[in-house]
């Protein structure tokens, strides 16, 4: 679960601990009361419940609740239902990928990629759309990778450089060989 859902929870649990007069999920507040031996005023406690109220709509606001239609790609045996862009042929495959139990092993084994990578002749449909899903995060590294280089090369002590060639190169998947290109235009002068 991540934090925005946590959130949103610990909301819904404060608020519903409030209208029950209870403000132990408030422990700097629970421990005043006791030591006064007091209870919260009736407005004060409305007060805070709206409060509360305001802030989950505020939260909903800016983190809208979605449904991530590619949560099986992640957690592949706690599907409970059909994800809405399966046909009824590939949900159908997916039952049947849950239902065995060497691939449950098997997913626990494995890294994600890896696993869906060999479901690709059993189940074609389903590993390619999983495949699918997987696959923006590999290109996003490369992209981070790459970046990373360039601005290692440039970087303030060598800020005047003319980036167009600087990129060409860092952003290159071809390996560079640096000694052999030295050594060629050595090759090159000697010649003179």
């Amino acid at each position: 679960m991540d934090k925005i859902s946590s959130l949103k929870k610990k909301l819904e649990f404060w608020a519903s601990s409030v209208e029950q007069n209870n403000f132990n999920c408030f422990p700097t507040l629970h421990e005043f009361l006791t030591e006064v031996h007091s209870t919260v005023h009736e407005e004060v406690s409305s007060t805070i419940l709206q409060h509360l109220r305001d802030l989950q709509a505020s939260l909903l606001e800016y983190f809208p609740t979605t449904t991530d239609d590619n949560a099986w790609v992640r957690n592949l045996f706690v599907i409970t239902a059909k994800p809405v862009s399966f046909t009824a042929h590939d949900y159908e495959s997916l039952i049947d990928l849950i239902s065995d139990s060497d691939l449950k092993e098997k997913f626990k084994d494995l890294p994600l990629n890896n696993f869906w990578s060999s479901l690709i002749e059993e189940y074609p449909n389903v590993a390619k759309r999983a495949g699918r899903v997987l696959l923006p995060f590999a290109t996003t590294y490369l992209c981070e990778t790459r970046f990373s280089y360039y601005t290692a090369t440039k970087n303030k002590y060598r800020n005047r450089l003319d980036a167009a060639p600087d990129m060409r190169i860092q952003l290159s998947s071809i390996i560079r060989n640096s000694k052999r290109i030295c050594d060629r235009k050595m090759q090159k002068h000697q010649s003179h």
